[in-house]
């Protein structure tokens, strides 16, 4: 008589306990339904600015950077045109007074071609190929980068204005674009467009043509000064310095509002 007695209790509990359950999921299931909307408001692919952060100009860069991109082809015209002394670049380019290095890569991550020329830098790339543009804060302070690709702003993918919101970038951090907005709203890979003519040299559009990457760099309000770290951890490297360093890291920006020609 025992057995039968504690097999009907066993199963007494077990039915308990699975009511318990189903009780539980379904209370999660509902918690769940309220809280995905609110979870879909919001873009992933944007995060929240810092209120204490603004710019200390709002439509008067720091730096305002100038690439032009061809093919090969395109790429020596450019030089020939500038007529200036060429200097081909590994890796990074430091821009203007030193703030930031910038590079183009391909869809592999590798670095493509580049040379500086009377003040521009020169990107060799085919038409239709798809590339990356690498952003380098250089400073120990926060800066905002507001990229525009072929005049065009590459959240809106309307014509780019320097009021429009960059991307802020911490003291010696990297960021890193490589899409725009397309004609349907989606994002799209960067990708070079046809060769342009020569005339795109001597434009001086401040937010850039097709053909151009213009990259404008805001200080924030406040900022006063690059160097915030202490005097040991600026010292320079020597004469010799440690591999990967050099240049990159052997020269600290100079706090000038600088701008290429």
């Amino acid at each position: 008589m025992g057995d039968p007695s504690g097999r009907a209790s066993g199963i007494h509990i077990s039915s308990g306990r699975q009511g318990r359950v189903r009780s539980f999921r379904w209370r999660a299931g509902l918690l769940m339904l309220l809280v995905l909307p609110s979870c879909v408001v919001a873009p992933l692919t944007k995060k929240a600015r810092p209120a204490s952060w603004q710019r200390s100009e709002k439509e008067a860069p720091h730096l305002l950077a100038r690439l032009f991109y061809g093919d090969a082809e395109t790429t020596r015209s450019m030089l020939a045109e500038l007529g200036d002394v060429a200097r081909p670049v590994r890796r990074w380019s430091r821009q203007g007074n030193g703030a930031v290095s910038v590079r183009l890569e391909d869809e592999r991550g590798k670095s493509l071609p580049m040379v500086e020329c009377g003040g521009y830098l020169l990107v060799e790339g085919n038409p239709g190929q798809a590339y990356a543009l690498r952003v380098r804060n250089e400073t120990d302070v926060t800066l905002e980068v507001l990229p525009m690709v072929d005049g065009l702003d590459l959240e809106s993918g309307q014509e780019a204005r320097l009021e429009r919101v960059g991307r802020l970038v911490g003291p010696r951090k990297e960021t890193l674009f490589s899409t725009r907005s397309g004609a349907d709203g989606k994002g799209e890979s960067l990708r070079f467009l046809a060769n342009q003519d020569l005339e795109k040299l001597h434009r001086t559009h401040s937010t850039g043509t097709a053909g151009s990457l213009v990259i404008a760099v805001f200080l924030g309000e406040g900022d006063e000064s690059f160097q915030n770290r202490p005097a040991r951890e600026r010292r320079r490297p020597g004469l010799f310095p440690q591999p990967g360093s050099f240049p990159e890291r052997r020269y600290e920006p100079v706090l000038i509002p600088y701008q290429y020609r």
